[in-house]
């Protein structure tokens, strides 16, 4: 890095413009998976200790980001910052290597000592794009075990499998047949019961639907719902007959409970990545000198965490081909 930034410094006697300015595309730090720390303003940085200590970091104060502590971002889509005084880039070389606590401490450390720095000057843009990281084939975007591309997830866009048809997809639903047990309690198999397909999913009654996908898993008349009564609806394997088998299991003990409660369709993590490039931007050198470096687009990297989100009705998602494409080369 220290070479080729000093080739940009010597090449501005034969390439800068008549105004002095130096015309950079991209440093060694660019495109890099970026820590966080702060609330209100986040700082999000990168280091190299290789060769030269240096490190790229971003101050953002805005109200696109999250005030909590290790987030970024919690709304999927793109926001647009203005560079200025409170939200600026800001790049330093230093005399020794550089620690991750450098940039989340209260009090300035006086170690490294910098021996250069960069800050962007109030123009420019900084493009904060957030999406999926889930949306793939492979992926298990509500985390039951299953599956997108099992539980008839479309990568290329179109309708998506609703077995229940509640307008959630099954790959969005924690509950794939409304029946009230959790799909990642229904498809798992202890005990030896019966399974069906490839897979191996439970299927209880060995009707060739799996218990995941049936309203009746026992096969006893009684659906599923009404067999898990509403203070064990979320632990049904606790609602158990006297031979501790659960209820919605016993082929032999029909339950009617006339159940109306309905599972919240809660994903605890689906799995985000915000990427973060600047356009059209400046650093000056901090040392009065005015030495100015422009950028056209800076891939300054992407920072991954996950979101609760809760389903009660059809998402419309951006799951398009190009999205899984950018999702797929950032894994």
């Amino acid at each position: 890095m220290k070479k080729i930034f000093g080739f940009f410094l010597l090449g501005s006697l034969f390439f800068s413009c008549d105004s002095g300015d130096i015309i950079v595309t991209s440093f060694d730090l660019e495109d890099r998976q970026l820590n966080i720390c702060g609330l209100q303003t986040k700082v999000l940085y990168t280091t190299n200790n290789e060769d030269v200590y240096e490190s790229m970091s971003l101050l953002i104060n805005n109200n696109a980001i999250e005030t909590e502590e290790g987030l970024l971002r919690t709304e999927i889509g793109q926001e647009n910052v203005i560079l200025s005084a409170t939200n600026r880039l800001v790049y330093r070389i230093y005399d020794n290597e550089v620690p991750n606590s450098y940039f989340c401490s209260d009090i300035p450390p006086s170690e490294p000592q910098v021996l250069e720095e960069y800050i962007s000057s109030s123009r420019g843009t900084i493009v904060i794009n957030t999406y999926y990281r889930d949306l793939t084939n492979d992926a298990d975007a509500d985390g039951d075990g299953i599956s997108n591309l099992n539980e008839g997830f479309n990568i290329d866009g179109g309708e998506h499998l609703d077995s229940d048809e509640d307008g959630i997809p099954d790959y969005l639903d924690i509950d794939d047949d409304n029946d009230n047990v959790l799909t990642r309690q229904e498809r798992q198999n202890p005990d030896g019961d019966p399974t069906v397909g490839e897979e191996e999913y439970r299927d209880t009654d060995e009707d060739g639907i799996p218990n995941y996908l049936d309203t009746d898993d026992d096969g006893d008349g009684a659906p599923t719902r009404n067999e898990v009564n509403e203070e064990n609806r979320l632990t049904p394997n606790l609602y158990l007959n006297p031979a501790d088998v659960p209820f919605y299991l016993d082929r032999q003990n029909p339950i009617f409970l006339e159940n109306e409660e309905y599972i919240e369709n809660i994903i605890p993590a689906r799995r985000i990545r915000t990427y973060i490039t600047i356009l059209n931007f400046s650093l000056i050198k901090q040392d009065g000198s005015g030495e100015e470096i422009k950028f056209d687009e800076y891939d300054l990297g992407y920072f991954d965490e996950t979101i609760e989100e809760n389903y009660s009705e059809t998402e419309e998602e951006e799951d398009s081909e190009e999205v899984v494409e950018e999702t797929e080369e950032g894994e």
